[in-house]
């Protein structure tokens, strides 16, 4: 595992070789989505979401840079903020478990338990097996009073087999 001073000098160089790039081909949506990245990982959200923008503008067809705003504003504590742009992901990509999750999951920071049930219930009809969807599953209806076993408990998964039960929940 990389230190912290170690971490952030390795994003500094990638920021500087994305400036390059941008440079070079100021058209590129790329570059503007790895800047952003790069921001996200130093913790400047707010320079990540100018650089996700940016990326938007140039192409507004890709997913990622709305994931990329919505995970800047759940850093931030904006969660509905947040939730808006994991919505246009979604839009663009429903196929992305991620971003599924990181809706669910911010519905739960709000505490907007029924929400979240209801995003959790909805991608796991594309992604049946997915642990992180199902585990957030399980902890919505914990919350909503739906399951009386605690989230660490839960059985939907079986690790070896990687079967989804429902049963279970």
């Amino acid at each position: 595992m990389k230190n912290n001073f170690l971490e952030e000098f390795e994003l500094r160089k990638e920021l500087q070789k994305y400036q390059k790039a941008i440079e070079l081909d100021p058209n590129n949506a790329g570059p503007f989505n790895g800047m952003a990245g790069a921001y996200f990982g130093l913790g400047d959200f707010n320079r990540a979401i100018e650089y996700y923008q940016k990326a938007i503008k140039l192409d507004p067809n890709d997913a990622g840079p709305f994931n990329g705003i919505g995970s800047a504003y759940s850093g931030l504590g904006a969660f509905d903020k947040a939730i808006e742009y994991y919505q246009k992901a979604i839009k663009i990509d429903a196929s992305d478990a991620s971003i599924w999750f990181y809706l669910g999951s911010a519905y739960l920071a709000l505490e907007r338990h029924d929400d979240a049930l209801a995003v959790f219930k909805e991608a796991l009809k594309i992604h049946k097996e997915n642990p992180f969807l199902i585990n957030g599953l399980g902890l919505a209806r914990y919350k909503l009073k739906k399951s009386n076993k605690p989230v660490s408990r839960l059985k939907a998964v079986n690790i070896r087999t990687s079967k989804f039960n429902p049963k279970t929940l």
